[in-house]
């Protein structure tokens, strides 16, 4: 993270770890990755106090690594289970 250039990238990394977040994808390479703690420091960098449910589209370099740019960030619809 880099929170003065609002900045978040992600790597690929081949081994499994105990700090290591296993994320699927699906067939048109999407994925989804939750994360209670990086919420809560994402909202503060985004500006956003309340319980917005945000989508940050990225852009993947070389099949590994992935860079999210937080003035990307979209307030969209949250769809609770009922």
């Amino acid at each position: 993270m880099n929170p003065t250039q609002g900045i978040i990238a992600i790597r690929k990394y081949h081994k499994f770890m105990k700090d290591v977040q296993k994320i699927d994808y699906d067939d048109e390479g999407d994925c989804e990755f939750y994360s209670k703690e990086l919420v809560k420091r994402l909202s503060k960098m985004i500006g956003s106090d309340d319980d917005s449910t945000y989508a940050i589209p990225g852009v993947c370099y070389n099949g590994y690594v992935v860079i999210f740019k937080l003035e990307n960030a979209e307030a969209i619809e949250r769809q609770d289970d009922l």
